[in-house]
């Protein structure tokens, strides 16, 4: 009979290999039930970070093959100037705005109200042509001169950018400040690849931090076309610049040999987990936004000086709730809002806030009759319609109103 002893070098070597064994049980075990349980799972990233597709976006980019978006040093990207897009549904005039003509915007006609509204996607209209958004029947219905600066994949970051550079020279009577819950998120991105890998917007872009109670401006880490260029190369220093400023990027891991081994697999995915928990990515919990969070931080802080800064410039805020369809989802099947936080304290704080959700809650219409990906033009109707009563609710549309409520504003910040 053989008889190890677990001091001899056979004896710890057969030790170890069957601690090694159990280990390897134990952490399969484990990547077994965080996948059943949780729906959490082993997901490593490409080889690089950019998909063959995103490359040859960014090829198209630089050599200005792109029909409706185009590089913009301080915003990522903006709408290119009297684009038509591939398919014909987008068009925009000659300052960039989503529109079916080519003018540049100008003053208002006399004893007309002009409306400038700002936001991402759900404000821009994706999905549906440019006389069916929200802003165009919102035009209509009140007889207003609506522009639309809404631009896809934009948080209120770089809206409220656009707003300072583009927008105060339309002198808008009310601003709209389209805000959709999702956009938390993008407000500690700054490279959309790392927050959402499948992007067919493979740019970077500004954000904000929140230094001693006040927003300071992160600005985009790739301002030049060049600097688009040598990240074509992978080993470029922007890729450790980028790992660097984006949190999003911390949670990124790839594919190596040693990932054979399901505890090193387990480990990745362990360490992704608490990274999540513990870094500015941490936004939501249990289905809802959470006020300790950075992004919830930065977002209040941006809708505020947004408000405060159209108030600067006579022109009348309005907070516009734009709930995706999975937040149109989770308020029919449980009455809940993952940001019913942030909406309270807006109200509290006397901001103007529009939760255009009671738009999207009748009971008898499917959520995919209003919203799939995007709204659709139904849905876009419900939102034109509900804004329309909320300004004509608030007398908003009465210019002496409106000068009013401007005066009370700025005597309340002590101008």
């Amino acid at each position: 009979m053989l008889r190890l002893s677990f001091g001899s070098w056979r004896g710890r070597l057969v030790l170890g290999t069957t601690l090694l064994i159990l280990l390897e049980l134990l952490s399969l075990g484990m990547l077994a039930v965080l996948d059943r349980a949780w729906g959490i799972r082993y997901q490593p990233s490409h080889a690089t970070v950019l998909s063959v597709e995103q490359r040859r976006i960014i090829e198209d980019l630089l050599a200005e093959r792109l029909d409706y978006l185009a590089y913009h040093k301080t915003f990522g990207w903006t709408i290119r100037p009297n684009a038509r897009q591939a398919s014909g549904l987008y068009r925009s005039n000659a300052q960039g705005l989503r529109e079916d003509g080519a003018g540049v915007a100008t003053p208002a006609s006399a004893g007309m109200l002009r409306i400038a509204a700002f936001g991402d996607s759900f404000t821009h209209g994706d999905h549906v042509h440019s006389d069916e958004t929200w802003a165009a029947r919102l035009g209509q219905s009140i007889h207003a001169d609506v522009l639309n600066f809404g631009v896809p994949a934009y948080g209120v970051d770089q809206a409220y950018l656009r707003y300072q550079i583009e927008g105060v020279d339309s002198h808008p009577d009310i601003v709209l400040i389209g805000f959709v819950p999702e956009n938390f998120h993008r407000h500690v991105n700054s490279f959309r690849p790392f927050y959402q890998p499948d992007t067919n917007i493979p740019m970077a872009k500004p954000r904000y931090r929140v230094h001693m109670g006040r927003l300071s401006l992160v600005p985009n880490p790739l301002p030049t076309l060049d600097e688009y260029r040598l990240l074509l190369q992978p080993d470029n220093p922007n890729w450790g610049y980028l790992l660097a400023v984006d949190p999003y990027a911390q949670l990124f891991y790839w594919r190596r040999p040693l990932d054979r081994l399901a505890t090193i697999r387990l480990g990745k995915v362990l360490r992704a987990q608490i990274l999540e928990r513990i870094n500015d990515t941490h936004v939501l919990e249990d289905g809802v936004y959470i006020q300790r969070s950075a992004g919830f931080d930065v977002t209040l802080k941006l809708l505020q000086q947004f408000s405060r800064k159209a108030t600067d410039h006579d022109s009348l805020p309005v907070i516009v709730i734009l709930p995706d369809c999975a937040d149109i989802a989770a308020f029919k099947a449980r009455g809940s809002k993952s940001y019913l936080r942030l909406l309270e304290i807006l109200r509290n704080a006397r901001y103007r806030v529009v939760d255009a959700m009671p738009a999207f809650a009748s009971p008898d219409v499917p959520i995919t009759e209003l919203c799939r990906t995007h709204y659709t033009a139904a849905g876009h109707e419900r939102v034109a319609t509900f804004l329309a009563q909320y300004l004509k609710s608030e007398r908003l549309l009465d210019p002496t109103v409106r000068r009013q409520i401007l005066r009370e504003e700025r005597l309340l910040n002590g101008e």
